[in-house]
């Protein structure tokens, strides 16, 4: 079995959880675009599944430091490989032009209230320089309107999920896996999740 991760820390936990299987299993770390580079690496053993796991883990939602979550006060960063991206939600928040912020909410977490919030983060930004996830998530808060807030669903949800996509290219991760995996099933061409069979 392989298995491979962008983010370091899920491939030791990995390693860690498998050390019973290791002679069986071989974990790499590596993004969904380098797949088709390492099979080619590894004399092109073919696969009879690929499990896709897409987005944002428990773990890293749960760890602070990782800027994933709105719930905690973070560094804006959200990267999933912090040892090789260096672009980070906080440069999209504090550099990106009024059109490809609302480009990147619209597009990535279909914010309907795209346009009011980038206003917002704009007019802010000329006085200071967005450092924390607490500080753009209570800034999102007082812009969507009351009736518009759902219970148990936090509005600051889309916004997150959009910028996390974007400082992850996890739409052009996920279409470089399909496009040099020709042998998926067309019907299994799904940007989700999938238990996804290849023969």
């Amino acid at each position: 079995m392989y298995g491979i991760d962008r983010d370091a820390i899920a491939v030791k936990a990995a390693d860690q959880k498998l050390q019973n299987f290791r002679k069986q299993t071989r974990l790499i770390h590596a993004s969904f675009s380098e797949l088709h580079d390492l099979s080619d690496k590894w004399g092109n053993p073919g696969f009879d599944y690929i499990i896709a796991d897409i987005g944002v883990s428990s773990e890293q939602l749960s760890c602070p430091e990782r800027g994933f979550s709105f719930m905690n006060e973070g560094p804006l960063d959200m990267r999933m490989d912090p040892d090789r991206q260096h672009f980070t939600a906080e440069n999209i928040v504090n550099k990106a032009n009024e059109h490809d912020l609302v480009s990147i909410l619209r597009n990535f977490g279909e914010e309907r209230y795209a346009r009011k919030i980038v206003s917002t983060i704009l007019e802010e930004r000329r006085k200071k320089t967005f450092r924390t996830t607490l500080e753009l998530a209570e800034l999102i808060k007082n812009v969507i309107p009351n009736k518009m807030k759902k219970k148990g669903f936090n509005p600051a949800t889309r916004t997150f999920q959009a910028l996390r996509i974007a400082v992850n290219n996890e739409l052009q991760e996920l279409t470089s896996l399909l496009e040099h995996t020709p042998s998926f099933p067309q019907t299994f061409r799904k940007a989700c999740s999938n238990f996804i069979p290849l023969s």
